[in-house]
């Protein structure tokens, strides 16, 4: 089994720290993200489903292109309880950068 880093970027952690102090249940919160994490350590390319624009408001879409323009095709979304995030996996580097983390209103 390869294992791969998985890293935030800058402003993805922000918004994850954003997010937990809004939060009325920060251990639901936290429990997410850390399961995103190890979720995404182990065959990333296979998580989440390909990344479609049809849902996003547009500030996200705003917020991703000023990060990673243009966007790429293996950009990949993944829900998990309340909070989605989007990310790149470098098969190469064994690597998966996460580029945006939102609340989905679903519990």
């Amino acid at each position: 089994m390869i294992r791969y880093t998985v890293v935030w970027d800058r402003r993805a952690e922000s918004q994850l720290a954003e997010l937990w102090m809004r939060a009325t249940d920060t251990s639901l919160i936290r429990r997410a993200f850390r399961e995103v994490d190890e979720l995404l350590a182990v065959a990333p390319q296979h998580k989440g489903k390909p990344f479609g624009l049809s849902h996003l408001s547009a500030n996200a879409i705003d917020e991703l292109l000023s990060r990673i323009s243009p966007l790429p095709e293996a950009l990949r979304q993944m829900r998990l309880g309340p909070v989605e995030v989007f990310f790149l996996v470098s098969e190469e580097d064994r690597k998966v950068t996460v580029y945006l983390a939102q609340l989905t209103g679903a519990p």
